[in-house]
C-alpha cells in the first residue's frame, strides 16, 4: 500500500487498553485483525497494530491511510502529554518518511472533508483533541532538522 496519509483516532473508552486488546474486538467485528497501524498508550508507549505496509482498516472509503489509534476517549479525557509527544513523533516520522507537509494528517471526524471518506458521526480523535493546534505544531516540528540531518 502506498499511503496518502495518516488519520488519528481514539479508542473512545476511558483508560488505557493494547494493542492486543483491540486487535480482539476487530476480530470480534469479522475483521484481520487491529484496523491501526500504530496505538500509543497512556504513557506514551507505542505498540504495533498492522504493518505499514498493509491497508488498514480504520476510517471507512480512506483505508489507504495509516492509522494512529490513540488510547482513552477523547471527548471525556485529554491525551497524557506522552501521548501527545508519542503522536507527534509518528506524525513526523511519517510525513518526512513519505514527504508530506502538516496537512496530510487529519482526525478520523475531518476524514469526509479532507480525505473523501464514508461520513462519520464518530468525533475522533476526540473533541478535547485540537486538530488545528496539533497539525501547526507538526508544522513547525518539520522545519526543523532531525538528529539524522545533522
Amino acid at each position: 500500500m502506498k499511503p496518502r496519509g495518516i488519520v488519528l483516532h481514539t479508542v473512545g473508552v476511558l483508560g488505557d487498553t493494547t494493542v492486543k486488546a483491540i486487535d480482539t474486538y476487530h476480530k470480534s467485528l469479522g475483521w484481520s485483525g487491529c484496523g491501526y497501524h500504530r496505538v500509543v498508550r497512556k504513557d506514551g508507549t507505542v505498540e504495533t497494530g498492522r504493518a505499514l505496509w498493509r491497508t488498514g482498516a480504520h476510517t471507512n472509503g480512506a483505508n489507504d491511510t495509516l492509522g494512529i489509534c490513540v488510547t482513552g476517549d477523547g471527548d471525556r479525557e485529554p491525551w497524557t502529554p506522552a501521548q501527545h509527544a508519542a503522536a507527534l513523533a509518528l506524525c513526523v516520522e511519517w510525513c518526512r518518511h513519505y514527504g508530506w507537509g502538516a496537512e496530510a494528517v487529519c482526525g478520523h471526524r475531518e476524514a469526509p472533508v479532507w480525505l473523501k471518506a464514508k461520513p462519520t458521526s464518530k468525533t475522533c480523535p476526540g473533541k478535547l483533541v485540537d486538530l488545528p493546534a496539533f497539525r501547526a505544531e507538526l508544522s513547525l516540528a518539520l522545519t526543523k532538522r532531525s538528529p539524522a540531518q545533522g
